[in-house]
């Protein structure tokens, strides 16, 4: 009895720690951004800045290669690009020429994403901009 007892309790807490694990919000990637050059508090129409971009591919094995990483902006424009560095393990570095387009807001933003079965990633960098000019 006291053998079934302790079978019980033990596959009670591995069943629990199963369930607390699998509830974490953990993606397959981690992106972050850096400003290296041209930092401002505010930017206007046609600032270019140079932003360093990383991503951390937290799980080992993913079917999406690194050149799937997407950009996109809001009142920001990518023109330019290095190749995909691999840093170290699993961290993979680029740095991004990016030109102030502006919009209405004057809330900038500039967006990666990272598509795969495994939760995919996201990250923004976010600025100021100057607000429009009035006609």
């Amino acid at each position: 009895m006291k053998n079934t007892f302790k079978i019980l309790k033990l596959s009670t807490l591995i069943l629990f720690f199963f369930f607390i694990a699998g509830n974490g919000k953990a993606k397959a990637c981690e992106i972050k951004f850096q400003i290296v050059k041209n930092e401002k508090t505010i930017y206007n129409v046609g600032d270019e800045l140079v932003v360093r971009v990383v991503v951390e591919k937290t799980h080992r094995r993913c079917e999406t290669g690194i050149d799937a990483t997407e950009f996109s902006g809001d009142g920001l424009k990518v023109t330019a690009a290095t190749p995909w560095k691999e840093t170290g393990n699993g961290f993979f570095t680029r740095e991004l020429k990016v030109k102030v387009t502006g919009n209405k807001n004057g809330k900038l933003v500039l967006y990666a994403k990272r598509t795969c079965s495994k939760q995919g990633g996201m990250g923004k960098l976010e600025l100021k901009g100057a607000p429009p000019k009035k006609k």
